[in-house]
């Protein structure tokens, strides 16, 4: 009775590892449990933490690396752990393959992970053509899992370097909100500044998606200020929204242009609300609305400005939140308070 509990779990184990793997390195936006939990965990931990440790922090900027590494870590142990179950259910599943004596416990394992690893048999065999039919599904597996885990590896490290190329781009136009403006404005219009919206919109997107695709993404932190995302949008936010509500149509940026911005910065905060693993608690400096003084640049205000929206205000909530889970508070370099 033993045994058949122990080839049924281990079984059953092998099955729904590998649905999780599939699930997460190819279902998109469908992370399994394992990435699922190990996320929730730092993301909580660097939430409480924002206030207290900085960006340049190096266990802050290795999450994302150790979250990866370690999920498919786990992936391994836990199949290999499932397949020595499995050959746990008869005593004489593995026999040494000169003298044909029963495989200890230990030597069971070293000969699952020989197998898995896709390295052989080593110097044990299976006993009976159901074990060697099942020895030979093992090293296939593990084959599957490696293959899976590149394909998986290479998308990640993708999205993180265009991630750093869109905090790149929107530092570039200026580490503050009022350096970002200026860079938009001509010296008469923002006519100039569509283009540079438009392109912003479209990595923003692109960002987006790829973060949905690969959550993992998120963990991923930059100590360089010129490469870290959070505080550019951040920065962003405040300067496309000062434009926005105090520019005169006449030299503000085409509406299009303005609209595109707006619907990428809805879903950027979306993507963002989706990694706080419980509701955040906003401190003064997160309620706060930021909010720039345009005519100190020599740029033209109009009389009847407006008041900033409820979804906006929730939106820079968000950014603020992001950028301190980040490690860039207020205190840090450049980002808008």
């Amino acid at each position: 009775m033993r045994e058949i509990v122990l080839i049924v779990v281990g079984t059953a184990a092998v099955a729904l590892l590998n649905f999780h793997v599939v699930r997460t390195t190819i279902g998109m936006a469908l992370p399994g449990p394992v990435l699922k939990s190990l996320s929730k965990i730092v993301s909580a931990f660097l939430l409480r933490s924002g206030r207290k440790f900085s960006a340049e922090d190096r266990f802050r900027v290795a999450t994302g690396p150790f979250i990866l590494v370690s999920t498919i870590a786990l992936w391994w142990l836990a199949l290999i752990l499932a397949y020595f179950t499995v050959f746990l259910g008869s005593p004489d599943s593995i026999v040494e393959a000169k003298s044909g004596t029963q495989a200890t416990i230990p030597e069971k394992l070293y000969f699952v992970i020989y197998t898995f690893s896709t390295l052989g048999l080593g110097d044990f065999a299976p006993d009976s053509d159901g074990w060697r039919i099942l020895a030979a599904i093992s090293s296939l597996n593990g084959l599957f899992i490696i293959s899976l885990s590149v394909t998986y590896l290479i998308p990640v490290v993708s999205a993180v370097v265009q991630k750093r190329s869109l905090a790149t781009t929107v530092n570039g136009l200026g580490r503050s909100p009022a350096e970002i403006v200026e860079s938009l404005w001509d010296g008469h219009s923002f006519a100039g500044a569509e283009i540079v919206l438009v392109e912003l919109s479209r990595q923003m997107e692109s960002h987006t998606q790829r973060h949905m695709a690969y959550p993992v993404v998120h963990h991923f932190h930059s100590f360089d200020r010129s490469a870290a995302l959070a505080p550019a949008m951040l920065n962003l936010s405040v300067a496309v929204d000062s434009i926005q509500r105090t520019v005169p149509p006449d030299i503000a940026p085409a509406p299009y242009s303005m609209k595109l911005i707006d619907q990428s910065f809805d879903n950027f905060a979306a993507m963002i609300a989706s990694t706080f693993t419980t509701e955040p608690e906003l401190g003064p400096e997160d309620m706060c609305e930021a909010m720039l003084d345009l005519s100190s640049l020599g740029i033209p205000q109009r009389q009847n400005q407006t008041e900033k929206s409820s979804k906006n205000r929730e939106r820079d909530q968000l950014f603020r939140l992001f950028a301190a889970q980040a490690g860039w508070n207020r205190s840090s370099e450049g980002t808008a308070s």
